[in-house]
């Protein structure tokens, strides 16, 4: 989920209308569309807010970690730096 993408749209959407109010303020169109503007960022605001709750939070399942031998992963790992040609095996 991009939350921070979207958070930044609807603070940038905010400030638009914030800015074109010192201008525009006093023109009923821009109000009517700077009301509408407000509402709907308002609306997806709570929408992302809902989304981002801990109650809607759903874990993901979790499996046990699988014991690995450290040893052996490591001369793997460096086998090809060390030029040891040797394949590595799929896991």
């Amino acid at each position: 989920m991009f939350c921070l993408h979207d958070l930044k749209n609807l603070a940038a959407r905010l400030f638009l209308v914030a800015q074109n109010a010192e201008h525009h303020g006093r023109d009923p169109a821009f109000q009517e569309s700077a009301m509408r503007t407000v509402a709907d960022t308002a609306t997806k605001m709570t929408t992302l807010m809902s989304k981002l709750s801990l109650k809607s939070f759903t874990p993901m399942p979790v499996e046990a970690p699988e014991p690995i031998d450290l040893s052996n992963l490591i001369d793997e790992t460096v086998a090809p730096i060390r030029g040891e040609g040797q394949a590595l095996r799929q896991r």
